[in-house]
């Protein structure tokens, strides 16, 4: 690391406002930057070669940062701030000491149009999908047991949680840095397009027709959506599935929280899988 020779002391640092600016959704859209707090998940970015712009190093971690992310970080200029002013940039109750700044991913992309014949949709890959799932650490949760359970793919409505949320990147573990994610603009459309490739989707939904989970074979191509923590997925989106599944629970359990069914219903495909 090549660390800047004056320390910041001040909260008012114009580095220092930037910076916290990212922990907002609209500043990071603005700068195309987000936030990567913590060592772990910093010395995750780095090895799956994430564009780091800069650091801010709290004062007292300095010698840790060095030693632990140093040789990962080669050159990349270094800042290091007091102890005080770091705490007021970080939202963690208990900071590691490290704040990188990196650009927006590339494995990241927003989809204006949906084609069925983009390979997004026809090129055979595992994929999962996600509607209107509002809560950044149960996206980040998906993400990571999407990526743990051989999924290669995580296709998103638009109004899903914000991916570069401080609680996504922290709940996703690393795994936002290699996982695909796809954002549409349209679930309905994407399940159409799906299935033009010859693919089922199952909605998580417990219906009238719905399958139990391990009842029957799952392949590769098959595809899972999840829904909305409180309302599920929405009816149309129901309908344009090939079929609905549900988890089989004991009685008395309403259902599960939307990041543990995905995790579930990945599981079981990848034991199938195996």
């Amino acid at each position: 690391m090549r660390i800047d020779k004056d320390i910041i002391t001040s909260r008012q640092n114009r580095d220092v406002v930037e910076a916290v600016k990212l922990l907002d959704r609209k500043g990071r859209e603005k700068s195309r930057l987000f936030r990567i707090d913590g060592i772990k998940l910093a010395a995750e970015a780095a090895e799956k070669g994430v564009e780091l712009s800069r650091v801010f190093v709290r004062r007292s971690s300095l010698e840790r940062v060095e030693s632990e992310l140093g040789a990962l970080l080669g050159d990349l200029r270094c800042t290091v701030v007091e102890d005080g002013t770091f705490e007021k940039m970080s939202e963690e109750k208990s900071p590691e000491g490290v704040i990188c700044i990196a650009k927006y991913l590339d494995n990241l992309k927003n989809l204006v149009k949906i084609d069925s014949g983009d390979p997004l949709f026809a090129d055979g890959k595992r994929v999962m999908l996600a509607e209107s799932l509002r809560d950044p650490g149960n996206l980040g949760t998906v993400v990571r047991s999407a990526a743990a359970l051989g999924c290669e793919r995580l296709i998103a409505g638009s109004d899903c949680a914000d991916p570069y949320n401080p609680r996504a990147l922290r709940a996703s573990m690393g795994a936002l840095f290699r996982l695909e994610v796809v954002f549409v603009p349209s679930v309905v459309e994407a399940v159409a397009a799906l299935r033009e490739n010859g693919r089922r989707v199952f909605a998580a939904a417990l219906d009238a027709s719905a399958r139990k989970l391990g009842s029957f074979e799952l392949t590769r191509t098959d595809c899972f959506v999840v829904g909305n923590e409180g309302h599920g997925l929405s009816p149309e989106t129901v309908r344009s599935c090939t079929h609905s599944v549900y988890i089989p629970m004991r009685a008395g359990s309403e259902s599960l929280n939307a990041a543990a069914a995905a995790t579930v219903l990945l599981w079981e495909q990848e034991r199938t899988l195996i």
